[in-house]
């Protein structure tokens, strides 16, 4: 039996195509057409929409807290202006905005990230508007008239004075494009750095347990054997109160009792002392990556810019200046991560972050590492059946299994504020989005905003919500930024991010997760020689950008530009010299690693 030219498979996978070329476009078509129209379909208004991916409980709801007051504003109602908030799922967001961003539809206001088309410095100076001529300007809703009665004077005249920039606290960092030297998104909040949450009530529970069992085999291993703690009167004391671990070595010997305390209890069948998943467990061992890889980092930060780059990590070790098998990393940071991971749910692998969170809310887990951003959820889903606590990652204390390998602990000081939205390029509508992101920026509003969405002000002065409080930046410490992060590496990241996992769950040894990594580094395609040929393109290419941000200051300036564009225009050059075109700056980087 012949089958018809019209069934056969290459036909019908052209029908499939053209059906999907054919609703993409209808669907274009709706879009662009209710875009258009939006004037009309709203009695009149112009909508000002703002896109974002923040599903967080109470997020939404603090954003449209400050949307409802600015709608309510006289002169945006006498204007006919509304705004609208537009919330997507993170899993397909970057999809999202993509489509928008080339097909000319995209919202007015867009939270950067997600995509490489949001926050990246191409499509920055593609698609977005940058800002620096209002950002120097004081914020008009930061008067006098927009501020709490109660404020101090000192601060009241600050914010009044202050350019709007200055009013971040992070000197609006967050939204600043250091490539093209202009700020082109303005952070509304911070979700405050990573800290442990704990089940207090079922760590009560296991200190009871533990304090007469500190003698046992499974204990004696741990202080004796693994050198876990000194078995001293202050070691007593701390098992012997209600207090949470406060050092690394107390921290495991208090996991092994919780782990021993649920196999000998019944209901704890599912229990592991902490909540772990392939998203959270990054978030919990990178507090360790700086405190154990400072000292190794620090000698091979060639240029001396309290910045460790890739090319200087990955040029070190093709120099023999560092390998795998350094102190501070086979018997520090991974040794750490090993530790750890014994104490993470089977499988934890193949848990996503949902039902990590589960695990800590059900009681089955009494540790949880993650960001201030997930704060609300635990608060809100614990109260009334435990009580949460919140402490800093615990680090190694004199005398303990891992303090020889310890630097200290990194600062936070870096901390960049989040939530950077961006002005769409295109946007009709583009002086609203601006009159609106300094509404939302204002002291008053800022803080009232955050305190309904449980996350932290970014405007000076302002405060958080008491329960956010824990979670403000711990500026004491090392610099962050000086660190070996394998997993950041171009190129050969990919490796170590899928060797990583495998070491941790115990399915490589070190020797083999570290004779793999090393054997990838020096492979002649995709090894070390790769990044460097890459650093060099980057270079280049960056090099070029400079020079055509360059080109429009010059024709501004050539028009009757002022003293900053004059100043911007130095920084620009300084930047574009220190890169040079021809990769300079890699090379250089690369011969003194060689002690050339």
């Amino acid at each position: 039996m012949r089958v018809s030219k019209w069934l056969r498979p290459n036909a019908l996978g052209a029908y499939l195509l053209m059906l999907s070329f054919g609703y993409s476009a209808v669907r274009y078509a709706r879009v662009s057409l209710s875009t258009r129209a939006e004037r009309s379909d709203t009695g009149g208004l112009r909508v000002i929409r703002v896109l974002h991916w923040q599903l967080e409980p109470g997020y939404r709801e603090g954003l449209q807290s400050a949307i409802d007051r600015y709608n309510r504003l006289p002169h945006v109602r006498e204007a006919g202006v509304e705004v609208r908030q537009i919330a997507v799922p993170e899993q397909v967001y970057a999809q999202f905005i993509n489509v928008h961003l080339i097909s000319g539809t995209a919202p007015d206001i867009c939270v950067a990230g997600m995509s490489q088309l949001l926050g990246a410095t191409a499509a920055n100076a593609r698609y977005f508007e940058p800002i620096s001529g209002f950002v120097r300007e004081p914020n008009p809703y930061n008067a006098p008239e927009f501020l709490p009665p109660d404020l101090p004077q000192d601060l009241k005249e600050y914010l009044r004075d202050a350019a709007w920039n200055q009013t971040f606290t992070d000197g609006m960092l967050g939204g600043w494009d250091e490539l093209l030297q202009d700020y082109y998104a303005v952070p509304v909040s911070s979700w405050g750095t990573a800290r442990t949450f704990y089940n207090r009530d079922l760590l009560l529970k296991v200190k009871a347990w533990m304090r007469p069992r500190l003698d046992e085999p499974w204990a004696r291993e741990l202080i004796e054997e693994a050198r876990m703690v000194q078995d001293d009167s202050a070691f007593r004391g701390w098992a012997d109160s209600d207090a949470a671990p406060d050092t690394l070595g107390r921290f495991i010997v208090f996991a092994e009792a919780a782990r021993q305390f649920a196999a000998q209890t019944p209901g704890f069948e599912r229990f592991s002392p902490i909540s772990a998943s392939n998203y959270g467990i990054t978030t919990m061992v990178d507090r360790y990556v700086t405190p154990f890889t400072y000292r190794l980092a620090d000698r091979l930060d060639i240029n001396r810019d309290a910045l460790t780059h890739s090319t200087e990590i990955l040029g070190g070790w093709q120099a023999g200046l560092w390998d795998m098998n350094e102190p501070v990393l086979r018997d520090g940071f991974f040794d750490v991560v090993r530790w750890l991971a014994r104490y993470y749910p089977t499988g934890f692998l193949g848990l996503d972050r949902e039902q990590s969170t589960r695990r800590f809310i059900n009681g089955q887990a009494i540790f949880l590492t993650t960001g201030g951003w997930d704060a609300g959820t635990l608060f809100a889903n614990a109260e009334g059946r435990f009580e949460v606590g919140v402490m800093e990652a615990p680090m190694p204390a004199p005398g303990e299994r891992w303090f020889e390998h310890y630097a200290g602990r990194a600062s936070e000081a870096d901390q960049r504020l989040g939530v950077p939205m961006s002005i769409y390029r295109r946007s009709p509508n583009k002086e609203w989005a601006l009159d609106f992101l300094r509404f939302l920026t204002s002291f008053s509003v800022n803080q009232e905003m955050n305190a309904v969405a449980g996350w932290i002000p970014s405007i000076v002065g302002a405060r958080p919500v008491e329960t956010m409080r824990p979670f403000a930046p711990n500026l004491e410490g090392l610099h962050p930024s000086v660190r070996i992060q394998l997993g950041w590496m171009p190129t050969v990241g990919t490796l170590y991010n899928g060797l990583f996992p495998l070491f941790q769950s115990g399915d490589i040894s070190y020797d083999e997760f570290a004779g793999r990594l090393e054997e990838g580094y020096g492979h002649p395609r995709t090894g070390v020689d790769r990044v460097w040929e890459d650093a060099m393109v980057r270079s280049q290419d960056q090099a070029r950008q400079l020079e055509r941000a360059l080109g429009v200051l010059h024709l501004r300036i050539q028009q009757g530009g002022d003293v900053e564009d004059l100043q911007r225009q130095a920084q620009i050059l300084l930047e574009s010299n220190l890169r040079d075109l021809d990769g300079f700056g890699p090379h250089w980087m690369r011969e003194r690693l060689r002690g050339e």
